[in-house]
């Protein structure tokens, strides 16, 4: 289809070579996409504080160390501008000549563009794009769309260029786009596509995916995967809610996979209320292990405040395993009560152990649950996408 044509990806975030997990779902797609194009070229703009303003960022933690690499026919490229924290200012520096230099250094000749998040990445492409005369595709995920234009009349203004100069607009649900509609009409140049499973992701034998992570086999596995930021995953209410499990069953251990600044606090809340044997905090684990774990786990919890559309759901899904979420960002758009559950009010954490505790009784057509999912691997998802390349390319 563009066999002769070379794609250039603008991504807030990519894993590196060693597959952390940043923006893994780009990766996916991605991966997906260069089965049609000569070459694809992935450029990363990564925020750069100096030592002294990274103290202001809780958490931080530079990402100077990843290094450029291919793979395949795809090139990925990590580039620097230099950004005051958000508690200082908002503003960036040299975001577009750091992305550009990429560009020009390594003489990169590309035939349509595709950015990933409205912000930074989308605003530089749309920069770019009056450059260089190339058609631009922006996809908007989560944070990028119901939360950075709305903070500063600045954010908005960027948002709005970006959105009124790119060619084509895809979000990932129809919350999203309702948070679109309501600072710039789009008119009928934007689709609502979700994030695709990558292939790879299959189904498990319970048995087979606990006794591979030395998981107990007499137990109710209940999983969570996500960063450790409670503001957003909301993993605080899901302490209280185990707690209130704890008190009427007692056969069952909640994983909690990811990482991130909130880490001691929530390790502090699951000391404090003596739930150590109920809750255990493993980390991160690779984008190859997830399967493994959702497979050989009863229920996925994902209680947040906000969200996109989140990947993990779907993944969850494919591996057979029920899905419990809140009813931010697209999750109810994808969940309906033959495959997982939705919580209509993340702050209530009593609701939240009852329908945990509901989900872990409930008697799951495993079967139904990952012939759903099937809808969303990435093959069959990126077909929507390739049309909508199609069409702005003969345009």
């Amino acid at each position: 289809m563009f066999k002769d044509k070379n794609l250039l990806i603008i991504s807030n975030g990519y894993p590196n070579k060693e597959g952390s997990i940043d923006c893994t779902f780009v990766k996916t797609q991605v991966d997906e996409l260069s089965k049609y194009f000569k070459k694809v070229y992935v450029i990363v703009p990564t925020p750069y504080f100096s030592i002294f303003l990274s103290k202001f960022v809780k958490g931080y933690k530079n990402r100077l160390n990843n290094k450029n690499y291919c793979y395949k026919n795809i090139e990925v490229y990590y580039t620097t501008y230099f950004k005051l924290p958000n508690k200082i200012s908002y503003k960036t520096f040299n975001l577009f000549d750091s992305v550009d230099s990429v560009i020009k250094k390594n003489n990169l000749k590309f035939d349509l563009m595709h950015a990933h998040f409205t912000y930074p990445s989308g605003y530089v492409a749309s920069k770019l794009k009056e450059k260089y005369g190339i058609k631009l595709i922006v996809t908007g995920h989560g944070f990028d769309v119901y939360d950075f234009p709305f903070r500063n009349k600045n954010n908005k203004s960027k948002f709005i260029y970006t959105l009124n100069n790119c060619d084509y607009f895809i979000t990932v649900s129809k919350k999203n786009m309702n948070k679109v509609n309501s600072i710039v009409d789009v008119k009928d140049k934007y689709k609502i596509i979700p994030n695709g499973i990558p292939n790879y992701f299959k189904n498990t034998s319970q048995v087979i995916a606990r006794k591979k992570l030395k998981l107990p086999l007499n137990k109710k596995i209940i999983l969570h995967v996500g960063n450790y930021i409670v503001d957003i995953k909301n993993q605080i209410n899901l302490i209280k809610a185990i707690n209130e499990l704890s008190k009427v069953r007692g056969d069952f251990v909640l994983y909690l996979i990811g990482s991130g600044k909130d880490e001691f606090k929530i390790k502090q809340e699951i000391i404090k209320l003596n739930l150590t044997k109920y809750i255990k905090v493993v980390g991160s684990k690779s984008h190859n292990e997830i399967p493994i774990w959702m497979s050989a786990s009863d229920l996925f919890v994902l209680p947040s405040y906000f969200e996109g559309n989140p990947t993990v759901m779907l993944e969850a899904l494919t591996c057979g395993c029920p899905f419990l979420g809140s009813s931010a960002g697209g999750m109810e758009e994808i969940i309906f009560p033959d495959i997982g559950i939705i919580l209509d009010d993340p702050y209530n954490f009593n609701k939240l152990f009852f329908l945990i505790n509901y989900g872990l009784n409930k008697k799951w057509e495993y079967k139904k649950i990952m012939k759903y999912s099937k809808n969303y691997y990435i093959s069959k998802i990126n077909i929507a996408i390739l049309k909508i390349y199609s069409f702005i390319v003969s345009k």
